[in-house]
């Protein structure tokens, strides 16, 4: 009788697996047995990632793909089936940032961001929707952010784009339910990512001093916890996980799934 804890036989796309997030849960997919594809702008800086779950003694791919360009996710989730296997779940952790107010924001700019955070999902997900709904199971779950819920000055590009991922993970999830598929949307909170570090770096000097009381007080943790987390999200054990937005940083959220079994310890 298979463990539900684990992901034994299972095939993993992650977008975004060179580092942070994506790499932590590449990784984590990789400790709980299942092969992962992982997803970069490009192939090089995919490799890492890919060698280290090789080092692992699981399979993986480095695929480099614009995750914005329909014809470049077709084709790579295509490899990943031929070579790997049909797909059956999935982390959309590829995203990109940019602060501006809306006066002075530059419509190519924004046009990439939405691109990529937003139609990137979307890409993606649909791709590898016939592989799920042939195994009639599946899991997707994409990488959003309280941007998307709480309006600040300067966030447009940003916050914009996640509220928009968060209605479409949201109809997603009312869609494929009956397919067997689960849709997530988590927000991870303040994790020690690149992007946390450049979003820091280009704050206004109040909002700063702000970010750093938070990170002193031990609120930034690593990615390795959320990727823990999302790992154990892809397996059976999380079925009873009935929430599509999850803020990951909330005690409550995570108090009730403590008890699940297979919930990584010490989280």
């Amino acid at each position: 009788m298979a463990d539900e804890t684990r992901l034994d036989g299972r095939i993993a796309i992650v977008t975004g697996g060179s580092r942070g997030i994506g790499r932590a849960t590449a990784l984590a997919m990789a400790q709980r047995g299942a092969d992962v594809a992982v997803v970069s702008q490009s192939e090089s800086s995919a490799q890492g990632t890919a060698e280290a779950i090789r080092a692992s003694g699981r399979r993986a791919l480095a695929i480099g793909c614009d995750v914005s360009k329909w014809p470049d996710v077709e084709r790579m989730v295509q490899r990943v089936a031929a070579e790997l296997g049909p797909p059956t779940a999935l982390l959309n952790a590829a995203g990109i940032n940019a602060k501006g107010a809306i006066a002075d924001i530059e419509p190519a700019v924004y046009e990439r961001i939405l691109a990529v955070n937003v139609l990137g999902v979307f890409n993606v997900s649909k791709a590898v929707l016939p592989h799920m709904q042939a195994a009639r199971q599946g899991v997707i779950i994409s990488m959003t952010s309280s941007a998307g819920q709480r309006p600040r000055p300067l966030r447009a590009y940003y916050g914009s784009s996640k509220a928009a991922l968060d209605v479409l993970s949201a109809t997603l999830a009312q869609e494929v339910a009956a397919d067997g598929i689960r849709v997530y949307a988590v927000s991870p909170g303040l994790i020690d990512t690149d992007m946390n570090a450049h979003d820091l770096a280009t704050m206004p000097p109040d909002e700063a001093a702000q970010r750093r009381a938070r990170i002193e007080a031990g609120e930034m943790r690593p990615p390795e916890e959320p990727g823990a987390f999302l790992a154990w999200l892809a397996t059976d054990a999380a079925a009873a996980v009935k929430d599509t937005n999850i803020r990951w940083p909330d005690e409550e959220v995570r108090k009730r799934m403590r008890s699940l079994p297979g919930f990584p310890a010490g989280l």
